[in-house]
């Protein structure tokens, strides 16, 4: 693999092969000295022509198109073909036949029928698309226009390995994502048709093989629109239009490189070799992936596969941890989930080994981590991160490892033999009566086994063995309750069973993961653990154990939980490892484990499994709920509509507050303006008044317009300049006297007949 790429697994735009993106990528800006990219030459020039001449006769080559036989290049890729078959092959009959074996057939019947009749001589939709019926199944109708089916379904998975049989009666095919994956009977078929962004290039395009009567336009429907008409397509060369230029010199360069591998049947070889590679590791995964599709029509290109049953968290840990593995694009179809692998041409055989090299690994580390089939014990996580003085010299990870490779059969228990051969292959120094001390310690069985939880639990504690048995108690309480719960729900029969389990089974797994560990180790102990003493007690817990037993109490309509409840919950789980009163992580973790399955019970019938139920009781709970959702939004949109109003009131009264300060800002302007035009009306007097009295009094008298006449006395001050402009901005200047514009020019020729005199 080339520094910086990945292994793309997409279904489409899929990957391509190496050597084809180099030579297209030496080209791009000059494609073979003519000074220009395909992309931007012209579709009639005579490099292009020769581009597409060549392409269309390795098509017939690679392919064995027999020589009368259409060949077009489309523009649309395949789903535009759903329509233009039924506008090109109905002809005067009204119906045709549709194979459904999966999403895209289902689409092409879907299409017929704004037509013409589709009729669905198979649809295996009941399954899921799982399946190809045998031939016996089929009910194909003699006088239909044609018989269509999809050679390989993307989405689900399924293939046909052969070509079917249907007689007299003309055979259509969407090959789009098995093309140029191996031979095919091209002579069979009245019209191939697939979209080459699987097997042979980029998206934008189709490639359609076409039967000669097929090609004159003899069975076209009136309404067909003339882009998808096969007879204009054909007569022009399929150059009735701007073909997509640069998608068809790729797939040119591709069809080259398919002919330097040795055709078809490499393609063919590796295609087998690829996808039995997959499938050998999924059944051989003892059940942890499974592939839903029977083995009969399993698609060699697409294959999609569960984990553990569908388990949505692991199948997204796995999606997210294989991209650290440049392993990329394995989400399944939107509509299907799950995961998907693609293997077409452009996936070499070195990245689905690197594929099925992760998928072991992570099935390895990840079996223990999920719930396993009814009764098979499973391999309980790893506690803490690191071990706490262990008691004899042994390596706790090894052991660890050891133990359960010992356990092929995953019982989850060794016998004191297999023991024996662990601990003296990696700890020689051990002698027998420390191993007959660790036997006791650890809790072996009546049939002389040691189960993981005692042995791990002994190994890690810092007490003596008593307290690693009382770990190991506390530890199974949660599991008790979780299986309790389980069987309680299964023995009610309120719910469908297999939506009960998967109820479980999601909430075992997520206790069981290690986030959940470190959730509750980074944040929850943080926060309990009030005097940062690195240890929880009674007090600091009980918080945490009202808050879970109120709220599973609220749910069942149970009494409140009391003191003595709180207090039982506290010591179940407060072992003699840490000390009576006081719990370190692994002890808070079982706690908070063991509230997080009361809550989880308490919640079961208001989840997707309680609802959907069509019980009665639980449909009057769910309009109950429905009734305080709709309380809750109404309240909550009064709440809203008052603060709206509160807010127009805070608005209008600003607005007030402003014309207020605008009409008393008016007002005093309008005081200061009479004030000056009342002395400089009077001047004498003013001069007066501001000699006897305060200035200050003065202008307000001015101003209430109270100026006392006191006769004429002489102007002491200076004259206030023409250009006085009073501060602030009061006036615009001082107030002349009314004026006309005779009176002005009559003041103009004065004062320059002065002027003049003077000079």
């Amino acid at each position: 693999m080339a520094d910086g790429r990945v292994y793309n697994f997409s279904a489409g735009p899929s990957a391509m092969p190496l050597e084809v993106l180099e030579e297209v990528q030496r080209e791009m800006v000059n494609y073979k000295g003519s000074g220009m990219s395909v992309m931007e030459m012209s579709h009639r020039s005579k490099e292009f022509m020769a581009i597409a001449a060549e392409a269309e006769k390795n098509l017939r080559d690679i392919f064995a198109v027999p020589s009368d036989y259409k060949v077009l290049m489309l523009q649309g890729g395949a789903t535009l073909q759903f329509s233009s078959v039924v506008l090109n092959m109905l002809g005067t009959k009204s119906k045709a036949d549709y194979l459904v074996t999966g999403q895209w057939g289902e689409k092409a019947h879907k299409e017929c029928n704004k037509y013409g009749t589709g009729q669905l001589a198979c649809n295996t939709k009941s399954s899921k698309f799982t399946t190809i019926p045998a031939k016996a199944e089929w009910k194909l109708d003699p006088e239909a226009a044609f018989v269509h089916y999809c050679a390989n379904e993307t989405v689900n998975g399924v293939e046909f390995s052969y070509t079917p049989d249907v007689g007299s009666v003309p055979l259509v095919a969407d090959m789009s994502s098995n093309f140029c994956s191996k031979p095919i009977e091209v002579g069979k078929h009245a019209y191939i048709y697939a979209g080459i962004q699987k097997n042979l290039g980029p998206a934008g395009m189709a490639v359609g093989f076409l039967r000669p009567d097929f090609a004159d336009g003899s069975k076209e429907m009136k309404i067909c629109p003339t882009y998808c008409s096969f007879k204009t397509t054909g007569d022009n060369g399929s150059m009735y239009n701007t073909p997509a230029c640069f998608t068809l010199y790729v797939m040119g360069e591709y069809l080259k490189y398919t002919k330097k591998v040795g055709g078809l049947s490499y393609w063919a070889e590796q295609s087998d070799k690829k996808s039995g590679l997959l499938y050998g590791t999924i059944d051989g995964s003892d059940g942890f992936y499974q592939c839903p599709v029977e083995k009969s029509a399993r698609s060699r290109m697409n294959v999609p596969f569960t984990i553990k049953g569908g388990d949505e968290a692991l199948e997204k840990k796995f999606l997210d941890e294989a991209k650290k593995h440049k392993l990329y694009t394995l989400a399944g179809h939107r509509s299907v989930g799950g995961c998907r692998a693609s293997l077409y041409n452009g996936m070499p055989l070195e990245g689905v080994a690197a594929l099925t090299d992760f998928m072991k690994s992570f099935m390895d580390e990840n079996r223990k981590c999920v719930p396993a089939a009814r009764g098979r014990p499973r391999h309980p996580p790893l506690l803490c991160d690191e071990v706490k003085s262990p008691r004899m010299v042994i390596l706790s990870e090894k052991v660890l490892e050891a133990f359960r490779s010992w356990d092929v059969q995953g019982r989850g228990t060794i016998s004191r033999k297999q023991l024996i051969r662990i601990l003296q292959r990696l700890t020689p120094q051990v002698t027998e009566s420390d191993l007959e001390v660790l036997f006791v310690a650890a809790g072996a069985d009546s049939g002389g086994g040691v189960k993981y939880n005692d042995f791990i639990s002994y190994l890690w504690a810092d007490g003596s063995a008593e307290d690693a048995k009382e770990e190991a108690r506390a530890r199974g309480l949660w599991e008790d309750a979780l299986r309790s719960a389980r069987e309680k729900a299964a023995e009610a029969k309120t719910w469908p069973a297999d939506k009960v389990d998967r109820y479980w089974n999601e909430v075992e797994t997520r206790l069981w993961s290690k986030d959940y560990f470190d959730h509750v180790k980074t944040n929850m102990f943080v926060q309990a653990d009030q005097d940062k003493d690195g240890r929880v007690s009674f007090d600091e817990a009980k918080a945490l154990i009202c808050k879970s037993l109120r709220c599973a109490a609220d749910l069942t309509k149970a009494p409140q939980p009391t003191q003595e409840e709180v207090r039982q919950a506290f010591d179940a789980h407060d072992t003699l490892v840490e000390g009576r009163g006081r719990m370190g992580v692994g002890e808070f973790v079982n706690l908070a484990r063991y509230l997080q399955v009361i809550v989880a019970e308490a919640m079961l019938p208001f989840s997707k499994v309680g609802l959907v139920a069509g019980q009665g009781n639980f449909k009057a709970k769910h309009s109950a709920l429905q009734a305080l959702l709709k309380r809750i939004q109404r309240d909550r949109g009064e709440q809203i509509r008052h603060r709206q109003l509160d807010s127009q009131r805070l608005i209008q009264r600003n607005k007030n507050l402003k014309a207020d300060l605008y009409k008393k800002q008016h007002l005093e302007f309008q005081r200061a303006e009479a004030a000056i035009r009342s002395i400089m009306s009077q001047p004498e007097h003013a001069q007066r008044l501001l000699d006897e009295h305060d200035p200050a009094s003065v202008a307000r008298s001015a101003a209430m317009g109270e100026l006392p006449a006191l006769g004429r006395i002489k102007w002491k001050g200076p004259c206030l300049p023409e250009n006085y402009m009073p501060p602030g901005g009061i006036s615009k200047g001082l107030v002349k006297s009314k004026t006309t514009p005779r009176d002005e020019r009559q003041t103009m020729q004065t004062s320059a007949g002065a002027a003049s005199d003077t000079a």
